[in-house]
């Protein structure tokens, strides 16, 4: 083995600090952020209790490190996952066996399991059918015999799960209902986290059409593409001002960071290697983006009843 190549093994994350960087921590504000509006829109409406938010948080948590490791996994075993091309490190680079990453599987999705049983006896049993859903659409995400995200039906899902049911559920558990309030929150919430996934497949298409996996991003071609990207990052700031501010004028202070989308949508706007160049750094900056709208949407729809 040459000293490059022990060099190279040796830099591999181990240990605790291996089963961290599995569970992708980075990605957990995709999850984080539909919460807080859910927290936020149930507080608004005098519902609260401090250890079920705090519970609640713990377990969507689970689910979406759950989630995360199934793909993990099914990734590496379809071969989405290579050496010369994965984000995920964690099976590629031998961090993790494969049977490590499925007992890590089932480990977090009980504990979701089992935190959303104690939930819903708190708040209402409709809870355990929200949880059903997310369970299902996580798990099936890419594991067989489904495995939806390879049939172009990967967004649908990431939209449903990271959108209404982490929105609804989070309001549920404080408020004991399910109300259309939270859900019509839910959706620029979850047309953002769809736009993470969407400019990962788009920057992916040519590898994923490699191994015979079909997203939405294949379907509509380099163009359709680009356009459905507009779409998924302008949308929500039409929502906080056609509605989002009928609602509470303090949503608003969301609106300014539409500046952050239009300077990535600037950044496709060239061609070839210039685009091959945007594409590689639009999922994280995607990411950034939900951060900073969900986060400036829940302080506005708390600033309304706490000002």
């Amino acid at each position: 083995m040459t000293d490059a190549a022990i060099q190279e093994q040796a830099a591999v994350p181990r240990g605790p600090k291996a089963w961290l960087l599995a569970t992708r921590p980075w990605s957990f504000p995709a999850s984080v952020v539909p919460m807080l509006v859910g927290g936020a829109l149930a507080y608004r409406a005098d519902f609260w209790d401090w250890p079920l938010f705090l519970l609640t948080l713990l377990g969507g948590l689970f689910f979406h490190i759950g989630a995360n490791l199934t793909n993990t996994y099914f990734d590496f075993q379809r071969g989405a996952d290579t050496v010369e091309h994965a984000d995920d490190r964690t099976l590629v680079d031998n961090m993790l066996r494969p049977r490590d990453v499925l007992l890590l599987t089932g480990f977090f999705f009980l504990a979701g399991v089992a935190v959303g049983g104690y939930l819903a006896s708190q708040s209402g049993w409709e809870l355990l059918a929200l949880g059903a859903v997310g369970l299902f659409l996580g798990l099936f995400y890419t594991a067989d015999p489904l495995g939806y995200k390879y049939r172009a039906l990967g967004d649908v899902g990431i939209f449903i799960s990271f959108g209404p049911l982490l929105v609804l559920g989070s309001y549920f558990v404080q408020a004991g209902k399910l109300e259309l309030l939270p859900l019509l929150f839910s959706l620029p919430l979850g047309l953002l986290i769809v736009a993470i996934l969407h400019a990962n497949n788009y920057r992916d298409a040519q590898a994923d059409r490699r191994i015979g996996a079909t997203t939405l991003a294949q379907v509509l071609g380099e163009r359709g593409s680009r356009y459905a990207y507009y779409f998924l990052v302008l949308t929500p700031y039409a929502f906080v001002v056609a509605f989002g501010a009928t609602v509470t004028p303090w949503v608003l202070l969301a609106l300014p960071t539409i500046v952050l989308p239009l300077r990535m949508i600037r950044q496709l706007n060239v061609a070839d290697e210039d685009l091959r160049r945007a594409l590689a750094f639009l999922p994280q900056q995607t990411a950034n983006l939900i951060v900073v709208f969900g986060g400036l949407m829940a302080l506005g729809i708390l600033g309304s009843e706490l000002v």
